[in-house]
């Protein structure tokens, strides 16, 4: 069935919520091997972990429900980013598996060599390969030797240490709060997050925590103020707020909170007959005519769509291209045909209003020439009968386009902006990159921050792809 409205498009289904994301929101994990964990601190650590997670999972949902709109009816997709080293990467994968969280598991080296690397017990071996089959896991992504020319082991594991990082939006890390012993540690990778703007939470060997702000807390780390982490803990405020602030939508006036809403929510338009402007480029341009536009895309678009699949099939295998083909290809769709339809309201609007008053003029000077006329009276009042029916209809026009009414001119730009971002987004996401910074590190112009955030959402839905990058 299809439906028309005045000027409007023509869509299958009168509803859609194909532009919500899901609330994601994934959190890294950096640590301490057993060298320097002694049983005793990994049992303490261990409960610090649980109780982190479950402050994170609480925060995480909340946040989803309190915004509910913004999002899909979809459950909070919680994610540990983690390298699975014996330790504090293997505690927290363990714990978040409990509370249902994923694994997106990012590898140093090929499995193999990273069991050898490591020196793994038996028991770790084992405990290796149980993590890397669980149902919970959602991706194995491997770097090789050839990822740098010559590289050493160290420069592997701080590019597998970035790589968790351009996955993160909040990293635990476990740290003695020592300097680093080399490249790639714990120490530097706690300095490249909080550079990156994302959120640390700290905890010490002896089981505290807290956050760590900035650079200049790192170097004083007495300035710390400590969370309660025992069994049981209250839901920390500070912990709750900087969770909520890298997934929650921007804090918007009521006019562009609509304009979201609207985006999100409404149908993805096809077609429609707001042809005015084509017809004018038609009759300009000696192309051929049609009353009705199509919002479907080009051959050379559709073919970039089709290579693009293929690419991600290559790379991560069908669940990372169907991952993609439902995030950042949905939303281009949907964003460009919006973009693509109010574009052709509003220049349409405007010519039709330009004809319009050119007709309405017209109609007014022809009834001057009446007067004399037997039937003078009946012509004049047609001509100012079908003036008044133009003015009308310019003020109708007009008033269908306001900015509290469809406002198509704003969400023509702001669409397309969006439409943009997710085209740069394909590039990025098959190169193992996502968006981390959370809105207070990248947000320009207030109005225009749920463009942002959106993107932003949508990436962060994306995994790692499953295979080998070189």
């Amino acid at each position: 069935m299809e439906i028309f409205v005045l000027g409007g498009w023509t869509k299958a289904e009168t509803t859609t919520r194909n532009a919500l994301p899901r609330c994601t929101l994934r959190v890294g994990i950096t640590g301490h091997r057993p060298n320097k964990l002694s049983d005793l601190q990994s049992d303490t650590v261990d409960q610090s972990i649980h109780v982190i997670l479950d402050h994170i999972k609480v925060s995480a949902e909340t946040c989803r429900t309190t915004h509910a709109e913004f999002f899909s009816d979809t459950a909070s997709d919680l994610r540990l980013v983690t390298a699975l080293a014996e330790g504090a990467d293997t505690i927290a994968a363990m714990a978040a598996i409990e509370r249902e969280f994923k694994l997106d598991v990012i590898l140093p080296f090929q499995r193999d060599i990273y069991i050898e690397k490591q020196q793994f017990a038996p028991s770790a071996t084992k405990t290796f390969h149980a993590l890397l089959d669980s149902p919970r896991t959602n991706c194995v992504f491997e770097l090789t030797d050839g990822f740098h020319d010559d590289a050493d082991d160290t420069e592997l594991y701080l590019a597998a240490g970035r790589r968790m990082l351009a996955f993160s939006d909040v990293v635990i890390a476990v740290w003695d709060g020592e300097d680093a012993a080399g490249r790639g540690g714990t120490a530097q990778i706690i300095r490249e997050a909080i550079a990156r703007g994302i959120t640390v939470i700290w905890i010490n060997l002896n089981g505290t925590a807290c956050i760590l702000d900035d650079r200049e807390h790192l170097e004083n780390l007495d300035r710390s103020q400590a969370f309660p982490t025992e069994a049981g803990a209250a839901l920390d405020e500070t912990v709750y707020d900087r969770i909520v602030g890298h997934i929650a939508p921007p804090e918007l006036e009521q006019k562009a909170r609509d304009r979201v809403l609207k985006f999100m929510t409404e149908p993805t338009p096809e077609r429609s007959w707001w042809s005015a402007y084509n017809l004018m480029r038609s009759v300009i341009l000696k192309s051929p005519i049609a009353l009705r536009v199509n919002y479907a895309v080009d051959e050379n678009t559709e073919a970039a769509w089709t290579r693009y699949n293929k690419h991600a099939r290559k790379i991560g295998g069908e669940q990372f291209s169907e991952t993609l083909k439902q995030t950042i290809e949905t939303r281009w769709r949907h964003a460009d045909a919006v973009s693509v339809h109010c574009s052709h309201a509003y220049r349409s609007t405007y010519v039709l209003n330009f004809i319009l008053a050119g007709f309405a003029v017209l109609f007014g000077l022809l009834s001057v020439f009446w007067w004399k006329h037997d039937h003078s009276i009946v012509i004049k009042g047609g001509f100012v009968l079908a003036e008044f029916i133009l003015i009308v209809s310019i003020i109708i026009l007009t008033w269908l386009g306001r900015e509290d009414r469809n406002d198509w001119h704003i969400r023509w730009l702001e669409a397309r902006a969006f439409a943009e971002l997710m085209r740069s987004g394909r590039t990025l996401s098959l190169i193992g990159q996502t968006a981390s910074p959370p809105a207070e590190k990248v947000t320009r112009t207030p109005s225009y921050a749920w463009i942002e955030w959106l993107t932003r959402a949508t990436l962060r839905e994306i995994p790692p792809p499953t295979g080998q990058l070189d």
